[in-house]
């Protein structure tokens, strides 16, 4: 496997990349991570696919890394990952923003990752996540959609906000909002989880 060990990242003005964009590296394969950090990092692209450390990672491992960053997606966002596949995210920490603007997509935004089909454990992060326009939402505080494993991690934060402008179905959740596989030993203790759109039937765990 490839590695990428000791390596800090610090952003000093706003930044807009391609269509995915990571914050570390935009795509990490068969790599291992270790002890990495980004800061500073407030992303004002328009990509579909944005992560604070890595967008879409596959067949690799993340530990003890950080993220302090501000992210946008049209598609994926996750203040870790975006795209988590078959991958192991331990102790990973940090502070993070998700947002969201666009009116012509539907979005999937989670605190660590927007998708999971590997392992996250052991980490703490501390989320806000704001959908203020879009087709339709699936946020949660850890994964949007979870098809992996989720343990012993916390989520803290100003939470989860959804916008009236958003016009199709929202799926919110502290920790994830579409859960199809296994979370044990996980704390959400942000602000707030909620849609302020009047006359939908959101859905909100």
């Amino acid at each position: 496997k490839s590695s990428i060990d000791n390596v800090t990242v610090e952003y000093v003005k706003d930044t807009i990349g391609a269509e995915i964009f990571g914050g570390l590296v935009g795509s990490a394969e068969n790599t291992i991570i270790n002890n990495c950090s980004v800061s500073g990092l407030n992303y004002v692209g328009n990509s579909n696919v944005v992560a604070g450390l890595v967008a879409t990672l596959t067949d690799s491992t993340i530990s003890n890394s950080s993220v302090t960053a501000t992210v946008k997606a049209k598609q994926k966002v996750g203040g870790v990952v975006a795209e988590n596949t078959s991958s192991v995210i331990s102790n990973a920490t940090g502070t993070v923003t998700i947002n969201h603007d666009s009116t012509e997509s539907a979005v999937l935004a989670g605190g660590v990752a927007a998708t999971n089909s590997g392992e996250i454990k052991n980490s703490n992060i501390s989320a806000s996540i704001n959908v203020t326009n879009g087709s339709s939402v699936k946020a949660g505080g850890v994964v949007a959609e979870n098809n992996g494993t989720i343990e012993l991690t916390v989520v803290s934060g100003n939470g989860i906000k959804i916008a009236n402008e958003v016009s199709g179905d929202v799926v919110l959740g502290g920790v994830a909002a579409v859960n199809n596989a296994t979370i044990s030993d996980t704390t959400c203790s942000m602000t707030q989880v909620g849609s302020l759109r009047s006359g939908k039937n959101d859905i909100v765990g």
